[in-house]
């Protein structure tokens, strides 16, 4: 697995207090695991982004929670984090690359004391 995370901002910085908050974006890109069915549990979304010429597939509410039922999705927490407030829905795109892949990504505004 490799994770990314994008920092876009960091403000209501308070020194007296030591707190702040930051606005940011998690990327995790890896491959199921065998065990799980490996890149055949990806399959059908491989082939919708190959039959309609693109790279990758964005998959719905709906896709996501079916894929979910079939392979592991990361858990995620963030140490230090006082408050923390997911700022849009989860994106989960399966690209046919390398023999095929999942990029999940989440935004979060996270306050740290």
């Amino acid at each position: 697995m490799f994770a990314s995370i994008s920092f876009n901002e960091i403000g209501n910085i308070h020194p007296v207090d030591e707190c702040f908050s930051v606005n940011t974006r998690l990327y995790l890109v890896w491959t199921p695991s065998p065990s799980e069915g490996g890149v055949s549990a990806l399959s059908e979304h491989i082939a919708k982004a190959n039959a309609e010429c693109w790279s990758h597939v964005s998959l719905s509410e709906v896709e996501i929670a079916d894929l979910s039922s079939k392979i592991s999705i990361p858990r995620i927490s963030f140490a230090g984090a006082s408050d923390i407030n997911i700022k849009d829905p989860v994106c989960i795109c399966v690209y046919d690359r390398n023999g095929g892949f999942l990029m999940w990504n989440e935004s979060y505004t996270m306050s740290f004391k």
